[in-house]
């Protein structure tokens, strides 16, 4: 039944955009995809009907993930509730860019994010107060900055994230490429 359900064009690549961008929102996707959001609605409701899809929302947004890996058998979630929040998360181009400056640098202030990024020191106190809110960053000894909670568990999040083209084309594919992860 599965693979029938994956014959049809259109839900296998909606199916493959979401294995490829877990955490992906609907009008997302539609743009990944190249169709109109409601026909993309349509191939998430049956995905999601048997569970080769599922979701989470998240503020305004219902992010979306596989259920298990391509070609498996298995039902098992490839990521926890935690990680999804994280990946839902890593979709904001600012965020994302923290948690990888975060990641690579070990430590930065808020100053050094704000140039580095190219974004007002506000927009960073924003995001990064919502990343110690999730206790995803905090505030470094010393008060010199801010330091990622658990680098060896955003390292595993960050190899299984593949992050969406228009982050990568705002300036922010060197950074993501000298990652040696």
């Amino acid at each position: 039944m599965r693979e029938a359900l994956l014959e049809v064009e259109n839900r296998r690549r909606v199916y493959g955009a979401v294995c490829r961008y877990p955490g992906v929102h609907l009008r997302e996707l539609a743009r990944f995809v190249g169709l109109k959001h409601n026909l993309v609605e349509y191939h998430l409701y049956h995905l999601e009907k048997l569970e080769l899809v599922q979701s989470i929302q998240d503020g305004m947004f219902k992010r979306y993930f596989p259920s298990d890996s391509i070609g498996s058998e298995s039902k098992s979630d490839l990521l926890g509730a935690q990680d999804k929040r994280v990946v839902s998360l890593l979709r904001q181009p600012v965020v994302f860019k923290i948690i990888v400056l975060l990641f690579k640098t070990g430590a930065m202030s808020q100053k050094e994010l704000s140039r580095q990024i190219r974004r007002s020191q506000s927009t960073i106190n924003y995001h990064v107060s919502r990343l110690i809110e999730t206790e995803l960053v905090a505030k470094s000894e010393g008060d010199s900055g801010y330091v990622l909670v658990n680098p060896e568990r955003m390292e595993r999040i960050l190899l299984t994230f593949s992050p969406q083209p228009f982050t990568l084309t705002d300036g922010f594919l060197d950074v993501w490429e000298s990652l040696r992860l």
